[in-house]
């Protein structure tokens, strides 16, 4: 809803095939969904401020490498 916060997230990285080491940098982003029982009702990036498409349409699936952030592993 507009509010700032602190997130911790915490994935496996080898299981998307990513192998950071001290100081190496990816280009990347990453969001979130929102919404209630099966229903999208927001989406919400880290970097692509561009998007927040809650529809089932194809502009969901296309990647805009143009709009991702550097994400530097420490």
């Amino acid at each position: 809803s507009g509010s700032e916060g602190s997130y911790e997230i915490s994935i496996p990285l080898a299981s998307i095939g990513i192998k950071p080491t001290a100081g190496s940098k990816i280009r990347g982003d990453i969001g979130i969904l929102r919404g209630t029982g099966n229903e999208t009702t927001a989406r919400v990036y880290w970097s692509n401020k561009a998007t927040g498409i809650v529809s089932d349409v194809p502009d969901e699936a296309m990647l805009n490498p143009k709009l991702w952030g550097t994400l530097e592993f420490q």
